[in-house]
């Protein structure tokens, strides 16, 4: 099953928190390679949301519903 962006989004909230928290209190930057990763499963859910809604509209514009 796939996540929707508003998910990915929430995710990337929590997370760019953290990390802003961490270094106001003087810590170490947090690594961001679960952010890279959320980055690019929102673009992949991104095109995926385009590429069913140009297949949405290519079936409207040949006359089926």
């Amino acid at each position: 099953m796939t996540r929707g962006r508003d998910e990915i989004d929430s995710e990337l909230r929590l997370l760019a928190a953290v990390r802003r928290t961490v270094l106001e209190d003087g810590g170490p930057a947090p690594d961001i390679a679960a952010v890279d990763e959320l980055l690019d499963e929102r673009q992949l859910s991104q095109q995926r949301d385009a590429d069913n809604e140009e297949y949405e509209d290519a079936g409207r514009s040949d006359g089926s519903t």
